[in-house]
């Protein structure tokens, strides 16, 4: 029989059983420290609902003859932290919602070629003098009439404002992007928040051999607001995608000052641009690269591949973290392919352009060619269904865009570090002093047609202008549609209810958590905001916001606590 054991002896035991229930409280309890502090710090930026899922509306019934859909968005302004006002567009509010309005981007708007929209926006600021309006950067559609005629604006107070959209049969598929355009009011508006994308789906029809990984898609709108950088309305956007898998990143650049910067992606990642402004390159892919030069007023598409996580940056300064996970395997083939051009983009590097098609623009910070924004002068006249040729100058300071119709870079070697020769833009950020030679047909349709210089205060200040567009057979659109008051709960835009199943056409889900049109974007990397960490995610567990984290934290709390009251027993 072994001697009975000392006081002191049990004393020991206890004292090193004690320390060893410490050690395991502390292992089980500190991912729950850090998961309380990632999800405060992914509450401070949250500025909106997920870019991913948050969709415009559209529906089908009730709508005007003539229109296959129609929607609703609001125009909101919140000046409780006046001078600093805050604005943006959101979904409609009804009458038993309480609505905030939360800086860009507002409801990505998805459109399909071959359909006519109807786009009611809503001035929901309650000052009857907030004057605002809505233009679709980048899309090829009518700039007169009821569609995208900048002039045209709605007051505050619960005014609205139609837009009619023909979306043509044969219109690109491709990344645009929406905005406050009245003239005098869009510095300050874009500044505050009033943007979002626009994407054009995939146009099958004239591209039937789009590549799948085409669909595997993540959305990305950065804007640098006051010198900081925003991503899909976060500080610390955080993105996730699968290792070594294809997807599309479709990137919206928004800065007011349209200053051209390096858009960089970390190492580990093979990234090749596809898209620029909305149009396929000439051949997709383009070359390999890690930097890309844009401009404030930019769309970019990538096709990216990563074994690693990295940090997207602009200007330096951090945009997005990309979290890098699990292996599978990819289902996406990647080749080179030749897509389809619209018979607007058609025929214009070899055409013969007349002495009277051919047209200077230096931009100002005072005008264009010394001549002050005149909505009722045009700068020009010109001819419809001919090819143009422009020469631009002092683009780098003061980025050109032209609405209604993409440019075709002309000038030998391209222009400045974005623009290369042969391939289209909406909007060109060239050298200072040196000429960009660009060429346009003026096809489908004309009238007015804008051109201005995208640093918005320069545009708000005259540096903005349009030209005529005529011919004979030329469609024409002088319809007449005025501002008009309207209630907030619109006749085609019912209160949210569960999201609808995908369709065929543009989702007519009214709520902000869509099902996705195709499996593949079930894949897609789901962004959120919070603290960027340096290691990359491997599963669900990882993530402090995923339900099966939460089922971890819950049972780690749990046996701490039963660990906790052996401890006081002890």
């Amino acid at each position: 029989m072994a001697p009975p054991r000392s006081n002191s002896s049990l004393r020991f035991d206890r004292a090193i059983l004690q320390l060893l229930l410490v050690g395991v409280i502390l292992l089980v309890g500190s991912p729950l420290l850090t998961a309380a502090h990632d999800d405060h710090t992914a509450m401070q930026y949250d500025a909106g609902p997920p870019m991913q899922a948050n969709r415009l509306h559209w529906v089908s019934t009730g709508c005007p003859d003539g229109i296959d859909y129609c929607g609703m968005i609001e125009f909101c302004e919140d000046t409780s932290d006046f001078p600093n006002v805050v604005f943006g567009y959101r979904h409609p509010c009804h009458d038993d919602e309480v609505c905030e309005c939360h800086a860009g981007p507002g409801p990505t708007i998805r459109l399909e070629a071959g359909n006519k929209y109807l786009l009611t926006l809503r001035n929901a600021a309650e000052n009857v003098a907030s004057v605002t309006n809505l233009h679709t950067h980048g899309l090829h559609i009518i700039g007169a009439g009821n569609g995208d005629d900048v002039t045209r604006v709605v007051n505050g107070d619960g005014n609205c404002l139609d837009y009619v959209w023909d979306i043509l049969d044969d219109h690109p598929g491709g990344t645009y992007w929406y905005h406050a355009h009245h003239h005098g009011f869009t510095e300050p508006q874009v500044n505050g928040g009033a943007y979002g994308m626009v994407i054009v789906e995939d146009n099958k029809m004239l591209n039937p051999d789009t590549p799948a990984w085409a669909t595997n898609e993540v959305l990305l709108m950065i804007a640098r607001i006051n010198g900081e950088i925003v991503t899909n309305g976060h500080q610390d956007e955080i993105v996730r995608i699968d290792a070594n898998q294809w997807y599309r990143f479709r990137v919206a650049m928004v800065d007011v000052l349209a200053e051209p910067d390096w858009l960089s992606f970390g190492s580990g990642c093979e990234i090749h641009q596809v898209a620029a402004d909305g149009i396929w390159r000439s051949s997709v892919p383009g070359p390999a690269k890690d930097k890309f030069f844009l401009t404030g007023s930019s769309r970019a598409d990538f096709a990216i591949r990563c074994a690693s996580s990295f940090h997207i940056l602009f200007g330096g300064q951090k945009a997005a973290t990309v979290y890098v996970g699990a292996v599978h395997p990819d289902p996406f083939e990647m080749y080179q392919w030749t897509p389809n051009r619209p018979r607007s983009l058609q025929g214009i590097a070899d055409a013969y352009v007349p002495p009277q098609n051919t047209f200077d623009v230096e931009l100002t910070r005072e005008g264009i060619n010394n001549i002050l924004w005149d909505p009722a002068v045009p700068l020009t006249t010109v001819a419809y269904d001919e090819v143009h040729e422009w020469t631009l100058t002092r683009s780098k300071t003061h980025p050109f865009h032209l609405h209604l119709y993409h440019v075709l870079v002309v000038q030998p070697g391209g222009c400045g570090e974005q623009h290369e020769e042969g391939e289209f833009y909406d909007s060109i950020s060239g050298t200072e002093y040196e000429e960009c030679k660009v060429r346009f047909k003026a096809a489908n349709f004309g009238q007015r047609c804008v051109l201005h210089c995208h640093v918005l205060n320069h545009e708000d200040n005259g540096a903005m202008g349009w030209v005529d567009v005529v011919g004979d057979n030329m469609p024409r659109n002088d319809e007449v549609s005025p501002q008009y008051s309207c209630p907030a709960a619109h006749r085609w835009t019912p209160a949210p209810t569960a999201a609808n199943p995908p369709t065929a056409r543009p989702t007519r889900s009214p709520t902000r958590k869509n099902k996705n049109k195709n499996k593949n974007k079930e894949k897609n990397a789901s962004s959120s905001n919070g603290d960027a960490e340096e290691d990359a995610f491997s599963t669900l567990a990882d993530d402090p916001g995923s339900s099966a984290a939460m089922g971890l934290a819950a049972s780690r709390a749990a046996l701490a606590l039963v660990l906790g009251m052996a401890f006081l027993f002890l």
